[in-house]
């Protein structure tokens, strides 16, 4: 029997034998045989049960081990397209982190500039007067004040046309 299942596992091994001892039909269902017929066969329907049943137990091995393949092509299938969206993850993760930087360097380089201009402004002896594209003061520094005679806090927010008279615009 042990000879026989070398060749395949899924071989049905059926024994027929005449010794009338259930050791015997222990010791040879322990190496691998399927069933065990008792000699002398008196009764074919025994052999015929024998058979459905070595057919069937047949069947549901290829039928799981068909299923085995098929969930491992699955989880093979999903694995790959699992690990092509970690690959897109990270890239995008790295994007991200480097676009993180570069506009942290850029806020850090505007601050230093706004903070010089903010200096330099403070102590020129000339008024420096910012306005947004909506044409709204945004900033006012202190030689604007003494020279257009308003508060910063009374300039800011203020259209343009606070300071420069509409004779100017052309």
């Amino acid at each position: 029997v042990e000879e026989i299942l070398r060749f395949s596992s899924e071989l049905p091994v059926i024994v027929i034998s005449g010794t009338g001892h259930i050791q015997t039909a222990v010791e040879v269902s322990r190496i691998g045989a399927w069933d065990f017929i008792e000699k002398p066969v008196l009764d074919m329907g025994v052999v015929e049960h024998v058979l459905e049943r070595a057919l069937e137990r047949s069947r549901l091995l290829k039928d799981n081990r068909l299923y085995k393949e098929r969930l491992e092509q699955l989880v093979a299938s999903r694995t790959e397209e699992l690990q092509a969206r970690t690959e897109q993850l990270e890239a995008t993760n790295r994007r991200l982190q480097a676009e993180v930087g570069e506009r942290k360097a850029a806020e850090e380089f505007l601050t230093k500039s706004e903070t010089r201009f903010h200096a330099l402004s403070e102590t020129t002896p000339d008024a420096i007067v910012t306005a947004d594209r909506q044409g709204r003061i945004i900033s006012w520094n202190a030689a604007a004040t003494r020279f257009f005679g308003y508060s910063e806090a009374e300039a800011l927010g203020q259209p343009l046309s606070l300071i420069i008279p509409d004779s100017y615009k052309g």
